[in-house]
């Protein structure tokens, strides 16, 4: 499922900044088997919780050290999961 957390922004020489998120959290079934039709081979699935999609944000953040002539903001593109399943 998707969960909503704060994620903190940061890059060197800029204030960190937290901003919310979300993040994929969750179970998923996984198993391993002998297999019932041909008994001396395993039968196995494994099943991770992953993001389908993502959505993506720009966010500013403010940079007191940066050098003359550079800007005092900085531009961050960060990315979130849009939606969350049960993938191989």
């Amino acid at each position: 499922q998707v969960t909503p957390v704060i994620h903190v922004l940061q890059y060197p020489g800029c204030v960190p900044k937290p901003i919310p998120s979300f993040a994929c959290t969750g179970r998923c079934s996984s198993y391993l088997q002998v297999s019932g039709s041909k008994i001396w081979q395993m039968e196995r699935s494994c099943m991770c919780c992953q993001e389908s999609g993502e959505r993506e944000a720009s966010v500013s953040l403010f940079c007191p050290k940066a050098k003359q002539g550079d800007k005092k903001f900085r531009k961050v593109t960060t990315k979130a999961p849009l939606e969350c399943m049960c993938r191989p």
